[in-house]
């Protein structure tokens, strides 16, 4: 495979390196106050979303404590914001124990069911900012760990109480009572409470100002503190801290500082002098959500990690290693697209799609942080997901800035198994750079190394065309071998419905040849090899997902001949359509309409010439 031998961490270095001057002050500056970074000690190992050891933050005895068999939550607190839909919404956030031998999850141990003014609640994944806000919910955690969930609820107001009843397999319920404020907002409490980012710090005497913090990296040191006096400190990693009284103490280690606030700045000094300045940049339980972007439109307020890593990204998928009812995928790609979204603190998530998937029913999801990892950039991490039916678990995607020695290039590396035969699966490889830049230093290296449809990506994005939501569909221009509607022949039976859907032709599935048309053939210039590549990767992996579109763009465009004689061609219900190759060997692939209005298909079963995937 291109790059696969490169030694990947030698070439990401040589890009991240910064001015020596800068990095002491760095060093130095956080030594002068390691009484506060010890915190930050464990977190930095485990960057953004790893466990945390048992032992969180002392409560007093205050805080609410839920026990179901050999499993504690402890309730932390609760947030108002707005679901992805503009409906309020809750944030409870809670710190689950497992106390059981058996690695298990929040969801296993905690089923729920939320009613507010006696309606049940429903629990949103995003809010309005397309922030994930359900947190950890399905994170496996081990014996005696602990780990922050977060649980959202749709809200039907502000006001009434959200009753909440726990329960587990063996019949034990635990009823939660939470009190909304009469407001319809959550107190914002003390003046001190809010979010804040670092601002200023002295060492030594000496005082290294905002501009300076700004261009050595400090601006990603965050702070918030809660209208509970509960709260957290993100330094390289996220630590949790209880304040008040013009005190602030650090769970875990259980440091005391103290600290003044004036006019929207909190000075947190240490016993030795040295301080740190930080300034608020919003009220309490807003700082979740991506920073806003320069009155100019600039990325100018993003952090250096969102700056590099959001957005839309564009290349392609390579399978290998495949066991099994997988081995046809050995040596097969597809085109596929990204999206990374990751806010100030560096979490967030990233969907990805490809040829035989779309933006709506993607092929990954997965939750991801971005941590240091010695790159200016910071290196992504995963912590949560999926991959087709696979898991993706914490740390199983380690993926480096500029990966490959090649500018604005990432590389994406994991394994997929299939959940029902541990033994079989396959490896991917996945390739991807952020769409609107082309890909020419690596067409002069290495040729073998451009997405499938490069030619169409390239004429998208010299037009400036923002990334559609189908690879080769329709940017406002015409993809290579694409025909403009008005020369398109009729179809579907003359159907005057009949229109370009994304860039691909198509007639409504009520029309006589369902999506294809009377004159296609089905004979794609290709292989018998790359015939059974690709008919193998959908007979494989694909039943029952992939739509007709997905079909039709891997055969080059080309239509499946639609056999309209088949008894099982029932207009409405199900199609039939069949690829071959100029030998005669052929592959008939049987649909089922799922969308009769606006003509949806998807891929119910694979029937070929004898002995076509077969070896």
């Amino acid at each position: 495979m291109p790059w696969k031998n490169q030694n990947r961490n030698e070439s990401c270095k040589s890009t991240c390196s910064m001015e020596k001057e800068k990095m002491q002050v760095k060093i130095k500056i956080k030594r002068s106050l390691a009484a506060i970074l010890a915190l930050v000690v464990a977190l930095s190992l485990a960057a953004c979303g790893g466990d945390k050891g048992k032992g969180g933050a002392d409560d007093g005895g205050k805080a609410e404590t839920i026990t179901l068999g050999k499993y504690t939550a402890v309730f932390k607190r609760y947030t108002l914001t707005k679901d992805d839909e503009g409906n309020d919404a809750m944030v409870l956030t809670y710190d689950y124990t497992n106390g059981s031998k058996d690695e298990q999850s929040f969801a296993w141990a905690f089923m729920f069911e939320a009613t507010q003014a006696g309606e049940a609640l429903g629990s949103p994944m995003y809010d309005e900012n397309n922030n994930q806000i359900t947190k950890n919910y399905e994170e496996k955690v081990k014996k005696g760990q602990t780990l922050e969930v977060a649980i959202a609820l749709t809200l039907v107001n502000t006001t009434d109480d959200v009753i909440i009843v726990f329960s587990d397999f063996d019949d034990h319920e635990y009823t939660q009572t939470v009190k909304l404020s009469g407001s319809g907002v959550q107190d914002s409490g003390p003046e001190e409470a809010g979010s804040y980012q670092l601002y200023e710090m002295t060492f030594e005497g000496d005082v290294f100002d905002h501009d300076f913090l700004e261009t050595s990296g400090f601006e990603l040191y965050t702070m918030e503190l809660a209208a509970d006096g509960t709260g957290w400190l993100q330094i390289d990693g996220r630590g949790s801290l209880t304040w008040g009284d013009g005190k602030i103490t650090v769970d875990g280690s259980g440091a005391v500082y103290t600290y003044t606030y004036k006019d929207g700045m909190i000075i947190l000094e240490e016993s030795t002098g040295e301080s740190m300045t930080f300034q608020k940049t919003g009220a309490a339980g807003t700082s979740s959500g991506l920073k806003p972007v320069g009155g100019d439109g600039s990325d100018a307020e993003l952090t250096a990690y969102q700056q590099y890593w959001n957005g839309d990204w564009y290349g392609w998928t390579a399978y290998s290693n495949g066991t099994n009812d997988y081995s046809s995928l050995d040596g097969f790609y597809m085109d596929c697209m990204a999206r990374i979204e990751i806010d100030e603190n560096g979490e967030g998530a990233l969907i990805l799609w490809d040829e035989a998937t779309s933006v709506d029913d993607p092929r990954a999801g997965v939750t991801v942080c971005i941590s240091d990892g010695g790159f200016e950039q910071g290196r992504l991490k995963s912590e949560d997901g999926w991959f087709s039916d696979g898991d993706v678990g914490n740390a199983d995607w380690l993926v480096d800035p500029d990966g490959l020695g090649y500018e604005n290039l990432i590389c994406i590396e994991g394994s997929y198994k299939d959940p029902d035969d541990f033994f079989s699966g396959y490896d991917y490889t996945i390739y991807l750079r952020p769409w609107g830049l082309d890909w020419a230093d690596i067409a002069a290296d290495q040729p073998d190394g451009l997405p499938d449809h490069y030619d169409w990506y390239l004429s998208a994005i010299q037009t400036g065309a923002e990334m559609p939501d189908v690879i080769g569909g329709d940017y406002g221009g015409l993809a290579p071998g694409e025909v403009p509607d008005s020369q398109m022949e009729p179809q579907g039976g003359n159907d005057p419905n009949a229109s370009a859907v994304d860039g691909t032709w198509q007639a409504p599935v009520y029309g006589d040849y369902g999506l294809s048309k009377a004159s296609a053939t089905g004979v794609v210039p290709m292989t018998r090899d790359e015939l059974v590549d690709r008919i193998g990767f959908y007979a494989d992996s694909q039943i029952g997902s992939a739509p007709y579109d997905s079909l039709y763009n891997s055969m080059g465009y080309i239509h499946g001949k639609p056999l309209i004689d088949d008894p099982r061609w029932d207009t409405g219900k199900t199609h039939v359509y069949q690829w071959s190759i100029e030998s005669g060997e052929y592959a008939a692939l049987v649909f089922e309409v799922t969308d009769y209005s606006i003509g949806i298909e998807k891929l119910q079963s694979v029937e070929t010439s004898p002995g076509l995937l077969d070896g």
